[in-house]
């Protein structure tokens, strides 16, 4: 008897684990590009590892589940393992085989084609996705707005949503708008703005823009009972063609601009700095304008950060370019005029704006004037001087007087240093290195020199833009020693 129930485990042992399977497939073999696929790999029998898979199709795998459902019927006991692999395929491909040690022995599955079709217009009553370019024809740099729309059905469900713009070539996204909502009929239309440049001319396309919707969908589970999942599908948008311009040579910034420059005060101290702020206003390519600080004789310019804001108005894009500069110097000068030489698109033709040239008057600064020749008038007339004697008493009397003057000013000699005696005044008007605004106005006329330059810049860096920078002091006063300031 107990031979036999050896013999009665051994006969369910061997029946327990004889069938095993394995089975490779794909939900879909042909997709639209930028879709989604998985790849359900299903295996039942014991003793066996998951397969490792990180890539399919050359591409990353995106996300992967498991499942395990175990059935016993008269007394046979099948294990099944489900493995799911997802990714997105970004041309046709084809999967290699999948191989597996089931029950000590290898299994392999066949390979698989995988087939990318192009992205096209999905057609749907639930879910429309649109593309419109508010011009169709642009020139190199100049901005356009391309109008995004999605239709939503309000009887359609939508459990999750992920967008994803178009993919540019030969286009930059400059700025997006804030999306907005509205209710028509039985959709719910959402619109947002994108603001594009084109960087080449010439026939380019912008491709479609996608967006994926998650539905709830109904599917067997291992053990033959339906369960709750998501369901993923793409929408694709309509790509546009664009007609692309190319800007006459020599112009770089397009659009209808404005130029004017401001200042808030006309006249000022030797140590004052005159603060200009320069704004282009209009539509264009305005961050590809470059800071028009000047470069002036004998004037310091400081110039600040360049600012930008823009928005879309009436179909065009607008907005406002700013610079602010510190001018610095010890006599009279004037701001430059500004000029900025763009193309019109509206016109088509080329155009230079300018700004006012605005004087400057500093005070409390001797201005230099141009030095008159001298003129040396020869008289004509015989002067005739009269000798007057002196007597032996008055030249004692005289002597004696320069002698006591002499001691005088040799007991003063010793008393007081002969550098405080006949160089006070000059310490005195020295430039005090604690006042970095008086420095650098003390030092322009000497700016060509590179060590005196770098100072003044270290300084405006610190009185101008509140810059942390730690003065070298052997090399201020070895400058202050050099040129006497």
């Amino acid at each position: 008897m107990k031979n036999l129930g050896k013999i009665a485990l051994s006969i369910i042992l061997f029946t327990t684990f004889a069938h095993a399977s394995f089975k490779v497939s794909l939900d879909d073999t042909i997709v639209s590009s930028g879709d989604s696929i998985t790849l359900n790999v299903e295996v039942s029998g014991e003793n066996l590892s998951a397969p490792m898979i990180d890539k399919l199709c050359g591409v990353n795998v995106e996300g992967t589940a498991k499942s395990t459902s175990i059935n016993i019927v008269n007394g046979a006991k099948s294990v099944t393992h489900m493995y799911g692999y997802t990714f997105t395929p970004h041309s046709s491909c084809t999967i290699d085989p999948i191989s597996m040690i089931i029950d000590g022995k290898t299994q392999s599955s066949k390979p698989i084609k995988v087939t990318v079709i192009a992205q096209q217009k999905t057609a749907s009553n639930d879910f429309e996705l649109t593309l419109e370019a508010l011009s169709q024809e642009v020139y190199v740099g100049e901005p356009f707005g391309v109008l995004l729309t999605f239709k939503q059905n309000i009887n359609a469900e939508a459990v999750d949503s992920d967008f994803k713009p178009p993919k540019l070539k030969n286009f930059w996204i400059k700025k997006e708008s804030k999306s907005t909502t509205t209710k028509e009929g039985n959709y719910k239309i959402t619109k947002a703005i994108y603001i594009m440049a084109a960087q080449k001319s010439g026939q380019q396309t912008i491709a479609p823009a996608m967006i994926k919707i998650a539905s709830r969908a109904q599917q067997r589970d291992l053990w033959g009972q339906w369960m709750a999942t998501l369901k993923w599908r793409s929408y694709f948008s309509n790509s546009i063609d664009m007609n692309v311009l190319p800007l006459p040579q020599g112009v770089s910034i397009v659009g209808d601009l404005r130029i004017s420059a401001v200042v808030d005060k006309t006249v000022i101290k030797g140590s004052e700095a005159v603060n200009v702020t320069l704004k282009i206003d209009g539509l264009g390519n305005l961050e590809d304008i470059p800071s028009q600080k000047p470069s002036l004789d004998n004037v310091s310019v400081y110039a600040d950060k360049i600012k930008i804001s823009e928005e879309f108005k009436n179909k065009s894009f607008q907005g406002s370019w700013s610079e602010k500069m510190a001018f610095v110097s010890d006599s009279d000068f004037v701001v430059p005029s500004f000029k900025l030489t763009f193309f019109n698109p509206q016109t088509k033709t080329t155009q230079t704006v300018m700004s006012k040239a605005i004087p400057i008057k500093v005070e409390g600064v001797v201005q230099s004037k141009q030095e008159e020749p001298l003129k040396i008038k020869r008289s004509k007339e015989v002067v005739v001087q009269d000798v007057k004697n002196f007597s032996k008493e008055d030249s004692i009397i005289t002597f004696l007087v320069g002698l006591s003057v002499g001691i005088f000013i040799t007991i003063l000699a010793f008393v007081i240093p002969f550098k405080k005696l006949f160089y006070r005044d000059k310490k005195e008007k020295r430039v005090n290195t604690k006042d970095k605004k008086a420095l650098i106005t003390s030092m322009i006329e000497y700016k060509d020199d590179a060590q005196v330059r770098e100072m003044i810049e270290n300084l405006e860096s610190i009185v101008y833009d509140g810059s942390i920078i730690n003065i070298d002091k052997k090399k201020l006063k070895e400058i202050i020693k050099k040129y006497n300031l």
